[in-house]
């Protein structure tokens, strides 16, 4: 049942329809990687980044409206504000503009991104519409960033891991009003989620906030270290 709402709870994490949603993801990544020159020296290269751009709005607007027509649609729960799909805005920009500038918040917004990949906070597996729009969205924000690596040479500067933690925390205050004002729990820092994640791991509330700012900052410094080794490396042998 695509366009309606299942009877049961059809989504288990790490079922089959779970790895099988990981393993197209992984393999889009591979194949870029192999195709990478080709797709640079051939007339590919906009169609594909136009394409996750059309992508990222289609699943935008049809979980939007599947959510209204349902009558599911609440300020609480509903407002497109989650930091995976402002991640998802400056991906439109990054990738019609080519933009280095908005690669850095992206590729950090990995780190978001391969948590919600990993432990969804969905109730709903294949064929509904939200099982689609969640692991096509998630899906193609990690491809994104890797893409533009591979494919255009962008690489994560150090400076660009702290512009992006400096954006969340300028971020956190005004979540933290509409939380307050809708009574919502968007980006899971008024409350903990139930869902089991990382975040059941860092203590009890306020104080798994300062936890889960250490732990941001840390897998984000796990996301440079490839790239902070390999500019090390360059700078030795020149």
């Amino acid at each position: 049942m695509f366009w309606g709402i299942p009877d049961t709870n059809t989504f288990h994490t790490f079922g089959r329809q779970h790895l099988v949603a990981l393993l197209v993801v992984c393999l889009m990544v591979v194949l870029i990687f192999i195709f990478r020159k080709k797709i640079r020296n051939s007339g590919y290269d906009k169609f594909i980044r136009y394409s996750i751009c059309a992508l990222f709005i289609v699943g935008l607007l049809i979980e939007q409206i599947w959510t209204v027509y349902h009558g599911r649609w609440s300020f609480k729960e509903s407002l497109p504000i989650s930091i995976c799909t402002i991640t998802e805005l400056v991906a439109l920009y990054m990738l019609t503009k080519k933009s280095y500038g908005a690669f850095g918040f992206v590729y950090f917004g990995l780190v978001a991104t391969t948590q919600a990949i990993l432990t969804p906070s969905l109730s709903f597996g294949f064929p509904a519409v939200s099982y689609w729009c969640y692991f096509v969205k998630h899906g193609l924000l990690i491809v994104a960033p890797l893409y533009m690596i591979a494919v255009h040479s962008f690489i994560p500067a150090h400076k660009q891991l702290w512009k992006y933690i400096g954006v969340l925390l300028g971020l956190v205050p005004a979540i933290f009003l509409i939380n307050y004002l809708t009574g919502g729990n968007y980006w899971f820092i008024s409350e903990k989620t139930p869902s089991v994640s990382l975040l059941s791991y860092l203590g009890s509330y306020p104080w798994f906030l300062v936890s889960l700012l250490g732990l941001a900052v840390v897998l984000c410094y796990l996301y440079y270290l490839p790239f902070g080794i390999k500019k090390n490396h360059k700078k030795r042998v020149s």
